[in-house]
């Protein structure tokens, strides 16, 4: 059997932004933050979601674990419909 994984690099084919972004927005809320969802959305596209959680921690001295772990949650939160994969051999 063989298995077979996609990584998608954000935009190849599936644009996650969209759920990642709220998800940030919350926890920089849950830490005193409030931030423009647009601005926000623009510089993560214009960089990287990793900069920009880097940059926001320090300049609003925030603890940059929690701002990690819920924007990754809201990255996993998205759900996709299922289909076959092509790559999956028929035995």
């Amino acid at each position: 059997m063989q298995l077979a994984f996609i990584w998608d690099m954000d935009g190849t084919l599936v644009d996650s932004y969209p759920a990642i972004v709220p998800a940030a927005l919350e926890s920089l809320s849950a830490q005193g933050v409030s931030y423009d969802r647009e601005k926000l959305y623009q510089e993560v596209i214009r960089t990287s979601v990793g900069d920009v959680l880097e940059k926001l921690a320090a300049e609003h001295n925030l603890d940059l674990l929690p701002l990690r772990l819920t924007s990754t949650a809201g990255m996993t939160a998205m759900s996709l419909p299922s289909a076959p994969c092509p790559m999956r051999r028929k035995h």
